[in-house]
């Protein structure tokens, strides 16, 4: 039976309680900020597609370069202190919008920068908390544990979105960047309220060089038989989930005609899904198993995003928004359990490279669909890209139809233990004459 990982007043499930909190303002802040920085570029600096599309890439293109020499030094260093460093380094970023701002001196370049480097900054505090994760609560408990993260960051999302865009609306766009700085700080201070981890990564044991590391956390993952489609699905999902992205607020701003206050109400459409999601996914992996029910939540959901490209302004505003809640709500039951699987089969010395080697892939689609985003947007107009991007995210999902992962309800007991040797890690289970795997029955 799954313990609850907050019941706990002391102990290592204090500071998940700790960590959870940490999260939810951090998490606001990047709601905040996710909706002002495209606000300001918008409605501020007037910017087009095209730099709208260099913009949302810059708040990923940091991973193609750090994201997997960051997961080799996470199984190195102490991770607690590369969170607290990079809270700190966002909020200073972010806090200097308005300051140039207030001093006449905002241009695009300097937005451009800032979201390049929170980006860094975030690549890091992901791979460190993703990582130090399992060292809190305990692998038998890391999926109630996701789920109750990824819960409140949809949370967060929800209630951070549409106030952004009230606070841009009445207060400016630049001004709304101070509850982002806001919720960084308070995230700060309960990160430094945390206890050095236990156990300690051991940064006194042998090392190989950067690249051997960086290689063997690679060749696991492709040699997987569960993170390598998985991974790809979320490769090719990101990527055309950003292509989307990086041109819907000028979509809903100058297709649909909306004001600043209704385009952070209908942004926080996805959380509202993700929330769902996150309540649901014990219900989905009950009822279909943790692997089957991967396949099936997205594979019935993911379609629904080809409504938004149809959406008109009035009552045709509804299609937008069962597009985004349905496409969001079944993303995030695909993450809560693809990132429980992921954390339960990677061995720990293995798990900061693994863990980055997979945002390193999915996240490193990022900043190529805003790209391509940006430039369809300018080439073939707004509403079409958003076309291309929903067919290209439901095509995705042929990913997920490959052997032997649709013959599986559960991941196989034996593979979700500790290190027991890449070998008997990543072979496939074999499917029995019923269809499921071995050691997969239904729990």
């Amino acid at each position: 039976m799954t313990r609850e990982p907050l019941r706990d007043s002391c102990g290592p499930h204090r500071d998940f309680r700790t960590l959870w909190l940490s999260d939810v303002a951090s998490q606001f802040g990047t709601a905040v900020h996710f909706v002002a920085i495209p606000l300001i570029a918008a409605t501020v600096l007037s910017a087009g597609p095209v730099e709208m599309g260099l913009l949302t890439a810059a708040g990923t293109a940091a991973n193609l370069v750090l994201g997997l020499p960051a997961g080799a030094w996470m199984d190195r260093i102490r991770r607690l202190p590369v969170m607290r460093w990079a809270e700190a380094g966002q909020l200073l970023l972010l806090a200097s919008v308005p300051i140039a701002w207030w001093a006449g001196a905002l241009a695009f370049p300097h937005l451009l920068a800032v979201a390049l480097l929170c980006g860094g900054m975030f690549t890091f505090f992901e791979i460190a908390s993703q990582s130090h994760l399992p060292t809190i609560v305990g692998r038998a408990d890391l999926s109630e544990a996701n789920r109750k993260l990824h819960t409140t960051r949809q949370v967060m999302h929800f209630s951070g979105r549409p106030l952004s865009g009230v606070l841009a609306q009445f207060l400016g766009a630049t001004n709304a960047l101070v509850a982002s700085v806001l919720g960084f700080g308070a995230s700060l201070a309960l990160l430094g309220r945390m206890r050095p981890e236990h156990p300690m990564v051991d940064s006194r044991g042998s090392r190989g060089r950067l690249g051997t590391e960086v290689a063997e956390g690679l060749r696991f993952l492709f040699a997987h038989w569960l993170l390598r489609p998985t991974t790809l699905f979320s490769m090719s999902h990101y990527f055309f989930l950003n292509v989307y992205v990086a041109v819907n607020v000028l979509f809903l701003v100058r297709d649909l005609h909306l004001a600043e206050g209704t385009v952070g109400l209908l942004l926080s459409v996805t959380g509202a899904g993700g929330i769902l999601g996150g309540l649901t996914t014990r219900f989905w992996s009950n009822a279909f198993g943790a692997v089957r029910a991967m396949i099936v939540v997205t594979v019935v959901t993911t379609p629904f995003r080809l409504l938004v490209p149809l959406a008109e302004s009035g009552w045709g505003i509804a299609l937008f928004v069962v597009g985004v809640l349905v496409g969001g709500y079944g993303t995030v039951v695909f993450a809560v359990i693809q990132v429980s699987l992921r954390q339960s089969v990677c061995p720990e010395r293995l798990l900061g490279r693994v863990n980055a080697s997979t945002r390193f892939l999915t996240f490193g689609a990022i900043p190529l669909g805003a790209l391509t985003g940006g430039l369809l947007g300018a080439v073939i107009g707004i509403r079409a890209t958003i076309l291309v991007a929903a067919v290209g995210m439901t095509a995705s999902c042929c990913w997920l139809f490959v052997a032997p992962l649709r013959h599986l309800r559960e991941a196989p007991e034996e593979l979700l233990a500790a290190e027991t040797g890449l070998r008997s890690i990543v072979q496939p289970p074999k499917p029995d004459h019923h269809g499921e795997a071995d050691g997969a029955a239904s729990r």
